[in-house]
Protein backbone atom coordinates (compact mmCIF):
# COMPACT_ATOMS: atom_id res chain seq x y z
CA UNK A 1 0.00 0.00 0.00
CA UNK A 2 2.69 2.49 0.99
CA UNK A 3 4.69 1.79 -2.20
CA UNK A 4 1.56 2.44 -4.27
CA UNK A 5 0.92 5.72 -2.44
CA UNK A 6 4.52 6.78 -3.16
CA UNK A 7 3.96 6.00 -6.86
CA UNK A 8 0.76 8.08 -6.93
CA UNK A 9 2.51 10.97 -5.18
CA UNK A 10 5.33 10.81 -7.74
CA UNK A 11 2.84 11.01 -10.59
CA UNK A 12 0.90 13.77 -8.82
CA UNK A 13 4.05 15.93 -8.72
CA UNK A 14 4.21 15.74 -12.53
CA UNK A 15 7.02 13.21 -12.66
CA UNK A 16 7.01 10.13 -14.87
CA UNK A 17 7.40 6.48 -13.94
CA UNK A 18 8.16 3.37 -15.94
CA UNK A 19 5.54 0.62 -15.71
CA UNK A 20 4.62 -2.50 -17.65
CA UNK A 21 2.24 -1.95 -20.55
CA UNK A 22 -0.64 -4.28 -21.31
CA UNK A 23 1.77 -6.25 -23.47
CA UNK A 24 4.32 -6.48 -20.64
CA UNK A 25 6.85 -4.10 -22.17
CA UNK A 26 8.18 -1.07 -20.27
CA UNK A 27 6.23 2.11 -20.85
CA UNK A 28 6.60 5.68 -19.56
CA UNK A 29 3.53 6.86 -17.62
CA UNK A 30 2.48 10.32 -16.42
CA UNK A 31 -0.76 12.01 -15.39
CA UNK A 32 -2.65 14.11 -17.91
CA UNK A 33 -3.97 16.67 -17.39
CA UNK A 34 -1.77 17.89 -14.56
CA UNK A 35 -3.44 18.04 -11.12
CA UNK A 36 -4.68 21.42 -9.91
CA UNK A 37 -3.00 21.16 -6.49
CA UNK A 38 0.69 20.67 -5.74
CA UNK A 39 0.20 17.94 -3.16
CA UNK A 40 -2.21 15.09 -2.71
CA UNK A 41 -3.60 14.61 0.81
CA UNK A 42 -3.77 10.94 1.71
CA UNK A 43 -5.90 9.24 4.33
CA UNK A 44 -5.33 5.78 5.76
CA UNK A 45 -7.87 3.75 7.66
CA UNK A 46 -6.54 1.71 10.57
CA UNK A 47 -7.78 0.59 13.97
CA UNK A 48 -5.30 -1.63 15.76
CA UNK A 49 -2.03 -1.83 13.85
CA UNK A 50 0.60 0.25 15.65
CA UNK A 51 2.90 -0.21 12.66
CA UNK A 52 0.33 1.38 10.33
CA UNK A 53 -0.11 4.33 12.68
CA UNK A 54 3.67 4.81 12.87
CA UNK A 55 4.21 4.56 9.13
CA UNK A 56 1.28 6.89 8.46
CA UNK A 57 2.88 9.50 10.67
CA UNK A 58 6.30 9.07 9.08
CA UNK A 59 4.78 9.40 5.61
CA UNK A 60 2.72 12.49 6.41
CA UNK A 61 -0.62 10.73 5.93
CA UNK A 62 -3.86 11.54 7.72
CA UNK A 63 -5.41 8.70 9.74
CA UNK A 64 -9.05 7.69 9.90
CA UNK A 65 -9.77 5.40 12.82
CA UNK A 66 -12.49 4.23 15.17
CA UNK A 67 -12.46 2.96 18.73
CA UNK A 68 -13.80 -0.47 17.89
CA UNK A 69 -13.43 -2.65 20.97
CA UNK A 70 -10.85 -0.14 22.27
CA UNK A 71 -10.79 2.61 24.86
CA UNK A 72 -9.43 6.13 24.26
CA UNK A 73 -6.43 5.23 26.47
Amino acid sequence: MFDSIDTIRTLWKGETITAASGEGTPSTVQLFPSPYSDSLPTWLSTTRSLETFAEAGQGGHHVLTALLRLSPD
